[in-house]
């Protein structure tokens, strides 16, 4: 990638994951200014997912934004690359990070903790592949001095999160909608309203599988669908953490044997979690150039 976003700007969330509300299903149009001066929070639901806070630039005019100077020097941009290639990639560099988590890591509950590291090292690196794709994909839209430019590349990872969508790699494909909606990228409305009406369309019908609505009803009802058919997914996997969570303070561990309760709601959760990481996505072919850009 470009160069890599730092995190000193990463924002702590609250430590439930599924307390926040989606702010970006209809980004402001029709403002004068091209930046809405009204503060927007960023969607990503947990303290361990987090969106950078990059300073907005004053006017969609103003080439001197902290991020758009980022394009000088010739570095590769998202944008040299097809949405299929990288939503491929991304996939491939996912998944297997996916299925290294093992069971003892998830009931720990530990990825929040000091210990994070020893106790649950591959759901933190699966959590960083989140951030990740989510400050690149900040990085990448803000990189650009104008209103058109930056059209073009929101525009592009709508079409990147379209295909992550048809490849069920919904961590990355939420990293991104994620990012879309966040505050350095929400309130640029000249840029959102430049938008065509079939890129805003897909966006908005994309952010509605991962609405709250009951409990974030249509991504676990899609998401079990997925499991169903056998096929190879890669899932937003901050939903079983959330659940996981709940089940951990109604059923707190002893130490020793495990209450029964205890028992049935985790392996629950572990067993549908298992079945999504016994498959890979063998179609796919690794693009070099592209994912030594990705990683």
């Amino acid at each position: 990638m470009a160069s890599r976003p730092t995190s000193a700007g990463n924002v702590s969330r609250s430590s439930s994951m599924a307390g926040h509300q989606h702010r970006g299903h209809s980004a402001p149009l029709g403002s004068k200014g091209d930046v809405d001066g009204s503060s927007r929070s960023s969607t990503l639901p947990n303290n361990t997912f987090k969106t950078p806070r990059v300073p907005p630039p004053h006017s969609e005019d103003d080439c001197t934004s902290p991020v758009a100077v980022v394009a000088d020097g010739g570095a590769q941009e998202a944008l040299s690359f097809s949405p299929e290639d990288l939503a491929s990639q991304l996939t491939l560099l996912d998944h297997p990070v996916f299925q290294a988590i093992g069971p003892d890591e998830l009931t720990s509950c530990s990825w929040n903790k000091k210990n994070k590291q020893s106790v649950a090292p591959n759901v933190v690196a699966f959590i960083r592949r989140f951030n990740y794709v989510s400050f690149w994909t900040v990085q990448e839209v803000l990189r650009y001095p104008n209103v058109k430019l930056r059209a073009d590349a929101m525009a592009h990872f709508i079409r990147v999160s379209k295909r992550l969508h048809e490849l069920n790699n919904l961590n990355a494909e939420y990293a991104i909608l994620s990012a879309l909606q966040s505050a350095p990228l929400f309130r640029l409305t000249r840029t959102w309203a430049a938008l065509s009406k079939k890129d805003r369309a897909a966006f908005d019908k994309l952010v509605d599988l991962f609405s709250e609505r009951d409990n974030f009803a249509r991504l676990r009802e899609h998401m079990n669908g997925i499991a169903m058919k056998h096929v190879a997914c890669t899932p937003y996997l901050g939903l079983y953490l959330t659940d996981l969570v709940y089940v951990d303070m109604a059923h707190p561990s002893s130490g020793g044997m495990e209450s029964r309760q205890r028992q049935i709601k985790m392996n629950n959760i572990l067993r549908i979690v298992s079945e999504l990481q016994q498959l890979s996505h063998s179609s796919l072919s690794v693009v070099s150039h592209c994912q030594q850009y990705l990683r």
